[in-house]
C-alpha cells in the first residue's frame, strides 16, 4: 500500500521541486512536467554502455542502464535495460555523457524496450 501511494505522490513532488528550483525560466518547468507525466517508467539508474548508430542526419543510441531505485517502474533494483534514444545534428540530446553517473531516467516503455524520446525535449 505505502509503494502505490509513494509511486503516485512522488512524480507530483519532483514537478513540485523542480517547478520551484526553475521558477526563473518559464520555459523549462511545463516541460520537465509533461515529461514527467509522460514517462510510464521513471527510475534511478547508471548507465554502464552504451553504442551509436548514425542513419544520416539522426543518430540512434543504445546504452545499458542498471536500475538503482524504482520511483514508478514495473522494473526491480539490480535489473539491467535496454534504453533507446534518437538525436539530431541540430538537436542534440546527450544521455551517453551520463555513462558511469547514477540520474533519474524518464521513460517510455513498448516491449521489453525502454525509450528515452520526448517530443518536448
Amino acid at each position: 500500500m505505502r509503494t502505490r501511494i509513494l509511486k503516485k505522490i512522488l512524480p507530483l513532488l519532483l514537478i513540485l521541486c523542480f517547478s520551484l528550483i526553475q521558477a526563473d525560466d518559464a520555459k523549462i518547468s511545463p516541460i520537465l512536467k509533461n515529461m514527467i507525466l509522460n514517462s510510464d517508467q521513471i527510475v534511478t539508474g547508471t548507465m554502464e554502455s552504451y553504442t551509436s548508430e548514425v542513419q544520416g542526419h539522426k543518430s540512434i543510441y543504445k546504452g545499458l542502464v542498471k536500475i538503482e531505485d524504482i520511483i514508478s517502474s514495473d522494473c526491480k533494483p539490480g535489473e539491467v535495460i535496454t534504453v533507446i534514444w534518437e538525436t539530431y545534428e541540430l538537436t542534440p540530446i546527450h544521455h551517453e555523457n551520463f555513462k558511469g553517473i547514477q540520474v533519474i531516467w524518464l521513460l517510455q516503455k513498448r516491449g521489453d524496450v525502454f525509450y528515452a524520446n520526448h517530443a518536448e525535449r
